[in-house]
């Protein structure tokens, strides 16, 4: 039971000390979708508005310095993301959704592309 107490002892110390706030310290990272709705509805309902995205960054950039992101074309977070992300001084890795679906697979890329060829 001293065991114990002690470890308890120990860690109120530390909760009531600056030394054991977790709060500073930022994550190296936090992966972002952003989507509010099922993969069926369309965009209008699945997808978080560019305001969301905007206040969400906002938001993540106290605990983080990077977003990844998994899609350029699902709720067209190429140019929605990239530009929040921008005003919420956040970095971004860029991810592509792979899939057996040609087409969507080829959106992809192309969005890709597209955003090279455009810096």
């Amino acid at each position: 039971m001293r065991f114990h107490l002690a470890t308890f002892a120990a860690s109120v110390g530390l909760m009531l000390s600056n030394d054991a706030d977790a709060l500073n310290v930022k994550m190296p990272g936090v992966n972002y979708i952003p989507r509010k709705g099922p993969d069926w509805e369309p965009d209008s309902t699945k997808c978080k508005s560019a305001c969301e995205m905007q206040q969400d960054l906002h938001a993540l950039k106290g605990v983080t310095d990077k977003i990844r992101i998994y899609s350029l074309i699902d709720c067209n977070q190429a140019e929605t993301i990239l530009s929040a992300a921008k005003k919420a001084g956040l970095k971004v890795d860029l991810g592509i959704w792979t899939t057996f679906n040609h087409s969507t697979l080829q959106k992809e890329k192309d969005k890709l592309a597209g955003l090279i060829d455009s810096c």
